[in-house]
Formats: C-alpha cells, sequence, structure tokens
C-alpha cells in the first residue's frame, strides 16, 4: 500500500518505501514516489532508482526536512532559559527585606534606608544536544544572548513590576542529515513579585520573535542540491510561581510550584533551491510546564552568598514535533522532529557577590538533563539597586 499514492514512473505503488526503515523515511519516500514525472522532478525521481537500499535510506534521510520539526522542540526550550533569566532577578528583589526580622533584634538593628528601584542587566550562554532515536538524528545547538531590564518597588506594598528586553542567536546542527539553522530571537516582556513575610509569588509575560535561517545540503550518487529558507516563528510566553521559604535571611530554604505556558507558531515558507527543495506549512504548539523543586541561599564571608536550586519538570499538551511539507509536484508527507521531554531535572549553582550597597553581581551555572535532552547553560548578572 502506497500512502503517497500511485508511483507514475514504476507502475509500482511505494516503489521506493520497499526499503525504508524508518517513519520519517517510509513518509518521504512515499511523497518522492509521487513526484511529477517532468523536468527536475523527473532527474531526482530517476536517480532515486539506481541506489542500492542503504543509498537510498541515506538520501531519504536528507530529503527529509527534518531540522525544521526539531526547530520547534528547540525553541521552546529556549523560552525556558527566558524564564530562567527573569525568575532569579525576581528571587534577588527582596534581597534585603526577603524575611522578617525578629522584633527584639529589629530594635536593636539599623535598618537600611529602602531601595525602590533596580536596573539589571544578564549575559547567558548555552549548550545544548538532543541524542535522536532510529527516526530523527541528534541535534547539537548553542544559543548566547543578553537580556536587560528595570523594575520599581510599588508603594507601600511589598511588590516589584518591571519590563525586560533583549537579544539571543542560536546556531543548531543536525549533521547526520546535513542541515543547520541559525535564529535571530528578539524577546520582549512584563514582570512582577510579591512577597509577604516567607510566602513569595512571581509571574511574567513575554513574547519572542524569531527570525530563522536553513540550510540543507542534500548529495547522494547522481544528484546534488543545495536548499536554503528563511522563515519566522514567534513565542507567547507566560509563568507564575508560589514559594515559602524557611530559615534566616542569611540561609534559608525555599520549596517553589512552577507553572509555564509557551505558544509557539512557525510560519510557512518555500526553500530556495532545485527539485529537493520544499514547501513547509506553518505550525502551532501548545506546551504546558510544572515544576516542583527546593532552592536554598547560604551566606558566605566577604558579602558573598551561594544559592542552588533543584527541581523536577513535566511538559504536557504538545509535545511531539512534526511539519507539513512537499517537494514541488509531489503529494504532502509528514515529517517528525526532536520531540519536547516529558520529564528534566532542572538544577542550577552559583554565587552572588555584593560589590557594594547598591551592586551586587552574579554567576551562575543551570543544567536540564532529560532522557534525550541535555543543556548546559552558564550567566552573569549585574543588579544596580537606587
Amino acid at each position: 500500500e502506497n500512502p503517497g499514492g500511485e508511483n507514475p514512473g514504476s507502475g509500482k505503488p511505494g516503489i521506493f518505501q520497499t526499503v525504508a526503515q524508518s517513519s520519517n523515511q517510509w513518509n518521504t519516500a512515499g511523497a518522492l514516489s509521487t513526484l511529477t514525472q517532468s523536468g527536475p522532478s523527473l532527474a531526482l525521481y530517476n536517480s532515486l532508482l539506481l541506489l542500492s537500499a542503504p543509498e537510498a535510506r541515506e538520501a531519504f534521510n536528507q530529503l527529509s526536512g527534518e531540522v525544521y520539526p526539531s526547530m520547534q522542540s528547540n525553541l521552546i526550550a529556549g523560552s525556558t532559559q527566558v524564564f530562567n533569566v527573569l525568575n532569579q532577578r525576581m528571587q534577588r528583589a527582596f534581597d534585603n527585606d526577603s524575611l522578617p526580622i525578629p522584633p527584639l533584634a529589629m530594635s536593636l538593628v539599623q535598618q537600611p534606608e529602602p531601595q525602590n528601584n533596580g536596573v539589571w542587566g544578564q549575559t547567558f550562554s548555552s549548550w545544548s544536544r538532543n541524542s535522536g532515536d532510529g527516526n530523527v538524528g541528534k541535534l547539537d545547538g548553542n544559543t548566547t544572548g543578553f537580556l536587560l531590564g528595570a523594575d520599581r518597588k510599588l508603594a507601600d506594598h511589598n511588590v516589584r513590576v518591571g519590563g525586560y528586553f533583549g537579544y539571543s542567536r542560536g546556531d543548531y546542527d543536525v549533521d547526520s542529515r546535513r542541515s543547520s539553522t541559525d535564529t535571530d530571537n528578539y524577546h520582549l516582556g512584563l514582570y512582577a513579585a510579591g512577597q509577604q513575610d516567607a510566602f513569595s509569588l512571581r509571574g511574567a509575560l513575554g513574547y519572542t520573535w524569531h527570525k530563522i535561517e536553513g540550510e540543507r545540503n542534500v548529495d547522494f550518487s547522481g544528484f546534488s542540491d543545495r536548499l536554503k529558507s528563511d522563515y519566522d516563528a514567534n513565542s507567547l510566553l507566560a509563568f507564575t510561581e508560589a514559594g515559602y521559604r524557611f530559615g534566616q535571611p542569611d540561609r534559608n530554604i525555599e520549596p517553589f510550584v512552577n507553572l509555564s505556558y509557551i505558544r509557539l507558531h512557525t510560519d510557512s515558507f518555500r526553500e530556495d533551491g532545485g527539485a529537493a527543495a520544499l514547501s513547509v506549512r506553518n505550525e502551532t504548539m501548545n506546551t504546558f510546564y510544572t515544576t516542583l523543586g527546593l532552592r536554598g541561599v547560604t551566606e558566605l564571608p566577604k558579602h558573598v552568598n551561594l544559592y542552588g536550586s533543584l527541581g523536577w519538570q513535566h511538559a504536557y499538551g504538545d509535545k511531539n514535533t512534526s511539519s507539513r511539507m512537499a517537494f514541488a509536484g509531489s503529494d504532502a508527507f509528514i515529517t517528525q522532529g526532536q520531540a519536547v521531554d516529558e520529564d528534566v531535572m532542572v538544577g542550577d549553582i552559583g554565587v552572588s557577590v555584593q560589590l557594594s550597597r547598591a551592586a551586587t553581581l552574579d554567576v551562575g551555572y543551570q543544567g536540564q538533563y532529560g532522557a534525550d535532552t541535555r543543556v548546559n547553560s552558564v550567566n552573569a548578572n549585574l543588579r544596580w539597586s537606587f
């Protein structure tokens, strides 16, 4: 049975699918079986007929356009990095008054003048790897960027509100598919944090515009093509987190629960190139995360704090990625990409150094470890209160 339709060249249904071993190979081979029997499409078709079974499977992998659905899960993972940056800022927003001082001590301690305004900047770099499986190839990527923000403490309330903007750039490669993409990401959003005694509540709403350029190299016996793409995507981000601190201002732990939502939309586009060029339809994903964890802070000598956290993150909603696409003169087919890991261990560790009464520098590491995904990130944050 040929799901792609009758093969007009050989008179046999699914001639290319007889050697396919994976889902993506099967779907791609089915579409190739329906190529128009004229011009460049016929040349591609005839080149495939001359391949051995292993060569044909490699050709199907290169022709599948797998990098495009795999980018969806990586853009979603990148959005969680923005969450981490914002959350780190909001966790530090009440450092001077994070826990109540006992009444007796309050009479002996001179309280510092409140600092209602704050500005901050953070740079970050991350390295990611999705291991792949028998259907999708391993994807490696790295992202570097920055966020800048400002916030203000509302009068007579232990609440801070602020906004942020920033930029990041990512580079991703699926070497086994001879495919790569570059992304320019522009970030903008609002955040708020409130604290009453030991209870804290934080949240943010953000938007990211992704400018994506892709390249695929298809090269097998009798055929060669270089494909390029240029398309847009956008992410809507939202999260809220609640925590309760136990301990003293200089040493405490905070159990927390976090709920996050990411809506990713990728636009439709057509590759530039020859017969292997794909037309790719738009896709929308709605993914939710819950995170349960514990974080802690301890004060060291010389105005240095050591902080860390460990949590379990679970994904809901749209986790599997796919794109519907077609060659010129072929039936449409679906290619699957890297899925969003359902369960991930997340954690961070770092040091915070008070440079002056107003300025503080944080340097840290963050990691995400799932069944198929590894993300390692380093960051530096400078904040100033006045």
